[in-house]
């Protein structure tokens, strides 16, 4: 599995896979709010355009989150204010507009991810260093990470600003995918489905092969659709092909059910008219993903 591609909490073990990951919560950060607005990253081409001390050691700061993201083609938004009031407002807008919020902690020299709500009034985080990787917090919680320590401790001088930066699709990027608007409907899974969350930019890589369609004023029809109708269509195809008896059917519906999972919550769609083609492509990438 090439984490580099996915949703991964590297800093949350031990010994970490990378030396550049030490230091690299800024990085890791960035890598998954472009995942969250549909975009295939690759955690080393990012780590790759930082500076090395950084990523080993320095950190990284807020003013390096903003370039790389608009080099990258993002719109990057600062939102760092010296008022929490006014960061939260801030936070709601941006999360409400469907992109998600890269957010510091200066007690904790640590950057994460607020991805959307939780759909109870909580907000959704992804985080590079915690053994859950996703979760949601209320509010309060959120303040207690931006003014205390690890131990729980208050800094002894006081703050001057929260620091946090919107990631927004840049011009070229179909807004339509962020999975922002969703999350709520899919941390949980992230949190507890390691080969999902780790091979999620896979996954949406082999997708936008077969959703690669110019947009056109024909009618068209969702991911969702597209598998809920034609499960057998694409899986048979595959097993048929087996000749050996070797592929576990089990495992070859998991993978079709993760290929449909990422491809609903990026809101992936194409014209109706390309539906036959788009099975055929399907069941060649399940099948390329399967044998290996």
């Amino acid at each position: 599995m090439n984490k580099n591609r996915g949703f991964d909490n590297a800093q949350a073990r031990w010994p970490w896979s990378k030396p550049t990951r030490y230091s690299s919560c800024g990085v890791q950060s960035l890598h998954h709010a472009m995942l969250l607005l549909g975009k295939c990253s690759d955690l080393s081409d990012l780590l790759a355009a930082f500076p090395i001390l950084h990523n080993i050691h320095c950190g990284h700061l807020l003013t390096h989150l903003v370039s790389r993201g608009k080099k990258f083609g993002y719109r990057a938004e600062n939102l760092t204010s010296s008022s929490i009031r006014s960061l939260r407002a801030g936070i709601n807008r941006t999360l409400k507009g469907g992109s998600p919020v890269i957010l510091g902690s200066e007690p904790r020299i640590h950057w994460l991810v607020l991805a959307g709500f939780d759909g109870e009034g909580g907000y959704v985080w992804i985080d590079s260093a915690d053994d859950a990787l996703s979760g949601a917090w209320d509010w309060k919680e959120i303040e207690e990470w931006l003014l205390t320590d690890e131990m729980g401790e208050e800094p002894s001088d006081n703050l001057e600003d929260f620091e946090a930066v919107a990631i927004h699709p840049g011009r070229k990027d179909n807004p339509c995918r962020t999975m922002v608007p969703h999350i709520a409907g899919i941390y949980g899974l992230l949190g507890s489905d390691d080969a999902l969350a780790g091979q999620w930019g896979e996954y949406l890589d082999d997708l936008d092969g077969v959703f690669n369609f110019e947009a056109t004023r024909r009618p068209r029809m969702s991911a969702e659709a597209l598998f809920e109708n034609n499960e057998e269509a694409i899986v048979q195809p595959v097993l048929w092909m087996d000749e050996n008896d070797e592929l576990d059917e089990i495992l070859v519906r998991e993978v079709f059910a993760n290929y449909r999972t990422v491809a609903n919550f990026h809101s992936l769609e194409l014209p109706t008219c390309f539906e036959t083609h788009a099975v055929a492509q399907m069941a060649m990438v399940l099948r390329d993903n399967v044998v290996g």
